[in-house]
């Protein structure tokens, strides 16, 4: 039979490397052919040794994803190609921000990033103008570009309107600590090709040294007080708090609540204008995930390429995070096991 035919051509080929939904659909044309009353004996071997192959390469790939407490943090690399950074898409690592608009005109006031499909992690600063009722705020996801400017939007766009806006103890009044808050949206995000949640950390690490990539729709123009047409993204270094500090001492990073990134001097990418409250993303190789480790909250508007931006440690507010998380709905955060 028709049946027998691909079982026997799925065994010739069954070291080849495929994909998941190559390997499962393969086990379920074995299963269906070892159930068949016409299949042989000989056959039944076949799809027996085919099953036990598909089983283990299976098995392996779901490894990483055992890893995590639900699915998180797209690994994939974007495949278009922040201060002189590269236009890039929403797929990816990227599919999980968002950009935190005024729904009175659309425009943009900061970016965002996925935690939940019905929850958002930004800058306190980008919320405390809108207030806790968060009258006027939204979020705009699955969308590289910017509407207000080009008219642009994608077949996986989803607006939003937020109903609540939690801030930790911010008050932007001689301090920048606790610049984080999480906003509740109207109704839950539907999960595609661009819009995805991010992984969360699940302690607070020592990140020094390692290196982090940003995204967000501020300008790429020295001196920019304008947005961008569409997302960038530029790749950044990861600094501690005491080594930040040599830098800022007039607001000084506090430790361990901050973290700051520096670009790299070569590309001189960095945050800009317009990328407050996106996340500073590094590469857990464990688990292979891009994980949110910090929040864009201040730095220098101008030409120092090299002087280090300060970031809310999201390490530091896993426990703020997830209590708003839990008291307003039934969704969970993804992290690390």
């Amino acid at each position: 039979s028709d049946l027998f035919q691909i079982g026997i051509k799925s065994q010739a080929h069954y070291n080849a490397r495929i994909d998941e939904l190559t390997m499962k659909s393969l086990l379920l044309i074995s299963v269906l052919a070892a159930l068949s009353l016409q299949a042989d004996a000989i056959f039944k071997d076949t799809a027996s040794n085919i099953l036990s192959t598909l089983a283990d390469k299976i098995s392996q790939t779901s490894d990483n994803k055992s890893l995590l407490t639900c699915e998180c943090g797209r690994p994939k690399s974007t495949t278009t190609r922040i201060i002189n950074g590269v236009r890039t898409s929403l797929e990816g690592p990227f599919s999980s921000f968002v950009q935190v608009v005024n729904t009175t005109d659309q425009r943009i006031t900061c970016s965002g990033f996925i935690v939940t499909p019905q929850h958002i992690v930004t800058a306190a600063h980008c919320a405390k103008i809108f207030g806790t009722s968060a009258a006027h705020l939204g979020i705009v996801a699955g969308n590289p570009y910017y509407e207000y400017r080009t008219g642009k939007i994608t077949k996986y766009t989803q607006k939003i309107d937020v109903t609540q806006a939690f801030m930790a103890n911010y008050t932007g009044e001689g301090n920048r600590a606790d610049d984080i808050a999480v906003l509740v949206l109207a109704k839950p995000l539907q999960f595609n090709r661009m819009v995805s949640r991010a992984c969360l950390p699940r302690e607070s690490e020592d990140l020094g040294g390692q290196q982090g990539r940003i995204a967000g729709w501020g300008g790429i123009v020295d001196d920019a007080v304008y947005l961008e047409d569409q997302i960038t993204e530029g790749k950044v270094t990861i600094l501690s708090a005491e080594k930040c500090n040599k830098y800022w001492q007039l607001i000084p990073a506090e430790n361990p609540k901050q973290i700051c990134v520096v670009s790299q001097r070569k590309t001189q990418q960095r945050a800009n204008e317009g990328d407050s409250g996106a996340p500073v993303l590094w590469y857990d190789e464990s688990i292979e995930r891009y994980v949110a480790v910090g929040i864009v909250s201040y730095g220098l508007e101008d030409r120092t390429f090299n002087y280090p931006r300060v970031n809310t440690k999201v390490g530091e507010y896993l426990s703020f995070i997830n209590s708003i998380v839990e008291s307003t709905s039934s969704e969970q955060t993804c992290s690390k096991r």
